[in-house]
């Protein structure tokens, strides 16, 4: 095939090294290759094209062609994919959770249609690290959060962490080294990635092995105009690698995890704690019984014109389907 020559822009808000850009450069790099240099990109990383809680509109509006976008700074334009956000204890693989939530979009189509209306072609959901505790104080146990001044994002987050006494901060990524040192932050929701990639180590020497789980958060996707005016076999091949990108991309964050959490173990003034299984147990019920974040999701879903409860249990159901025992009774829902 005689490939059409073209440069289209694709824009992440990381560093071209971060997990967020990885699927991005994987797809610029094979879709060169199996063109032979005939499509082209201009590649913006570092939020260089537009900040990151903008990404879902620069790529919307064509500002950017295509990249990632992180869903949770969406929650009020994609109030379907914030469902993975909502879960405590979440299955830990990120390639599951992904795999969950792509199920989950093919078994309701309203969950791209909702990424179309915003004007972006979603090829694929993606998967993140586990969540864990990091931070300048230890936390062994969940009393030990209780006063904790919590870095953490989302709707759904902070009603876990307000539920056993901690208190809800926001931060961004940049901010977080001089808020740790300067005692403005004791800990926060993070991943052993971030500890490595901003040195956190340094100045908040805490890890707490949690496992709050993976979520399914990010989204690679083309402008709807763009992808709408791609030759059916031009669109076919980026379809095509979409689907070698989410392989291989998953299985490189896997062995990436190992590799952090051995970096991060090995940094001499780290502190590494595992919270106890009967606190975990602990912690679901104290969350249960403050706010239900799974019944807030079905009355956002059902806000928005959704059948928020029939949708929430087919997301259970699939997770249940590749292995996961949630935490709590499911019943309900």
């Amino acid at each position: 095939y005689d490939w059409p020559e073209m440069t289209l822009t694709c824009a992440t808000q990381a560093s071209e090294e971060n997990e967020i850009s990885i699927t991005s450069r994987m797809f610029i790099d094979k879709v060169t290759e199996y063109t032979n240099g005939a499509i082209k990109f201009d590649e913006y990383f570092n939020a260089s094209l537009g900040s990151g809680v903008n990404q879902l509109s620069n790529i919307g509006n064509g500002i950017a062609d295509c990249g990632d976008i992180v869903t949770l700074y969406t929650p009020s334009d994609l109030v379907l994919s914030q469902i993975t956000y909502c879960l405590p204890f979440a299955p830990s693989d990120p390639k599951v959770a992904a795999d969950i939530m792509n199920d989950f979009a093919e078994m309701h189509p309203e969950v791209l249609d909702e990424v179309t209306k915003n004007g972006v072609h979603a090829l694929f959901y993606k998967g993140i690290e586990n969540y864990d505790i990091f931070g300048a104080v230890p936390v062994n146990t969940l009393d030990d959060l209780k006063g904790n001044r919590f870095c953490v994002g989302g709707i759904y987050y902070s009603p876990w962490f307000e539920a056993v006494g901690a208190v809800p901060q926001s931060a961004t990524m940049a901010d977080m080294y001089q808020n740790y040192k300067n005692n403005v932050n004791d800990s926060g929701l993070q991943f052993a990635s971030s500890w490595i990639e901003f040195s956190l180590y340094e100045v908040a020497p805490y890890w707490c092995k949690v496992g709050l789980g993976s979520r399914a958060c990010h989204i690679f996707g083309f402008n709807n105009d763009t992808w709408n005016n791609l030759d059916p076999e031009v669109q076919a091949l980026f379809t095509q690698v979409a689907d070698e990108v989410y392989d291989e991309y998953h299985t490189w964050l896997n062995g990436k995890i190992d590799e952090w959490a051995q970096e991060l173990e090995a940094q001499p003034n780290m502190v590494i704690s595992e919270m106890s299984q009967e606190d975990k147990e602990l912690w679901v019920q104290k969350i249960f019984d403050y706010k239900d974040t799974l019944q807030m999701w079905i009355d956002d879903a059902d806000a928005a014109g959704y059948d928020g409860k029939t949708m929430m249990h087919d997301y259970l159901t699939i997770a249940e389907g590749y292995g996961h025992e949630w935490p709590f009774d499911t019943s309900a829902y």
